[in-house]
């Protein structure tokens, strides 16, 4: 399998430089840069952005591909995309250069410069997950311990070294095993005493409440929780008489409950 990588560099001009009304003179900046991706035997294509800053994509013989952005109000953009394997050593070294000759064409004119990490694409195990306000998170992944198709969901497990195990539904981050204090939060952090008492745990997930409230034996627990396939419950929990899993939707419980818990936990 072919991974490919992507490292995304910027570069912010200093606005002082720039020319009224705001705008980069993009034939001054150029020229300069384009002699080191001729020295990397880069073959260069321009595109016509009508009038909107220089747009130019270079492919290399190895497979690799630039793209170099030029924006009129003074924002460079390089996007450097290669195979795992390539020698990361030179493509170092051909943005450190692009770097260095920028500043000299600037005369050090230049507010910052950002280098983002590689992003990895095609690997065998997915590292790259969204969270819910759309941001990208990059986990260290090492392996998926499962994955199956629930009738409701896509439910996997991956392994972070960091995290521990990972629980993703429907391609959401749902929790880790790091995640520990957030079900002692939800069971009280010891200060609720559950023991001798009927407790009712509403979308029981990952399983981890259920674990936490056997610790202090109550007479009985009740989750209720959609979908199990692969998660949450071992054969041994499936049989503890103190235990009583409901496969079905909240919704449908709540209507048909007919009787009373003194304890009911919603991990939502």
């Amino acid at each position: 399998m072919d991974v490919g990588c992507s490292t995304i560099w910027q570069c912010d001009i200093t606005p002082s430089i720039l020319t009224s009304p705001r705008q980069l003179s993009v034939p001054s900046v150029v020229p300069g840069l384009l002699s080191i991706f001729h020295e990397q035997e880069l073959a260069e294509t321009i595109h016509d952005t009508n009038g909107h800053g220089y747009l130019a994509t270079f492919v290399g013989k190895n497979g690799r591909l630039v793209i170099l952005r030029v924006h009129s109000h003074g924002l460079v953009t390089i996007d450097l995309q290669c195979y795992e394997e390539d020698n990361v050593a030179q493509l170092d070294n051909l943005l450190n250069s692009l770097e260095k000759k920028l500043k000299v064409i600037l005369n050090g004119n230049i507010a910052r410069t950002k280098k983002l990490p590689p992003l990895v694409r095609g690997a065998k195990v997915d590292r790259y997950w969204p969270t819910a306000d759309g941001r990208l998170v990059e986990y260290d992944i090492d392996k998926v311990v499962y994955e199956e198709d629930s009738p409701y969901q896509n439910i996997k497990i991956l392994h972070s070294k960091q995290y521990g195990n990972i629980l993703v539904l429907d391609g959401d981050v749902n929790l880790a095993e790091s995640d520990y204090a957030y079900t002692q939060a939800i069971t009280g952090s010891g200060k609720e005493n559950y023991a001798g008492k009927e407790v009712l745990i509403l979308g029981g997930g990952d399983g981890g409440i259920l674990a936490e409230l056997v610790k202090h034996k109550p007479k009985m627990i009740t989750m209720v929780e959609i979908s199990f396939i692969g998660v949450g419950l071992s054969d041994t929990d499936a049989y503890d008489p103190l235990i009583q899993c409901n496969f079905t939707s909240v919704a449908s419980f709540i209507n048909q409950w007919k009787f009373t818990c003194k304890n009911t936990l919603c991990p939502i």
